[in-house]
């Protein structure tokens, strides 16, 4: 079609050869004919069923290609022990987990009322810690750090050396 229409250079031929466009035409459209008459043929000559005859052997080997019920608990059977068994060792470990949990919360509850107690049976103490660190920063921090049994120690090392009881022996 372009070669009817158009130059070699690209541009429009002469309108004038219009005999030479209508045979091109026609042409064309009688080859499009021609394909869609061998599709057509095409489409007829498709089956549509088929029908199969099978031998006695492969008969014989689809059948035992199905699983029967003693084969299916057969294969099946081990298969569930292990998920039953796996499920199993999942719920004893979450029932350990869960009482260690719960020991643990107890000992721990324990310990906290056993610290509310000494808290409360220590109140007077802490609040003249609070208040010894509040007024006497120095003194605090030593006897914080220790230092103050140190003078202790000493002080009693000097009272055991100079008393009158390490005499009398």
């Amino acid at each position: 079609m372009f070669e009817t229409f158009l130059d070699d250079d690209g541009s429009i031929k002469d309108i004038a050869h219009s005999a030479e466009i209508i045979s091109a035409i026609r042409q064309n459209q009688s080859a499009m004919d021609r394909y869609c008459d061998r599709i057509e043929t095409a489409q007829r000559e498709i089956p549509s069923s088929i029908e199969a005859h099978l031998c006695d052997e492969d008969r014989d080997r689809l059948d035992t290609n199905f699983i029967r019920l003693k084969n299916l608990i057969k294969l099946n059977f081990p298969i569930v022990i292990g998920i039953g068994a796996l499920v199993g060792i999942c719920l004893t470990g979450s029932v350990m987990v869960c009482n260690s949990a719960t020991n643990k919360r107890h000992k721990y509850e324990q310990r906290i009322k056993e610290l509310d107690r000494w808290h409360q049976e220590n109140a007077e103490a802490i609040s003249f810690g609070q208040f010894y660190r509040e007024n006497y920063p120095k003194k605090y921090r030593e006897w914080q750090t220790g230092r103050w049994q140190q003078d202790i120690a000493y002080r009693d090392s000097l009272i055991r050396t100079h008393s009158l009881d390490r005499t009398k022996l």
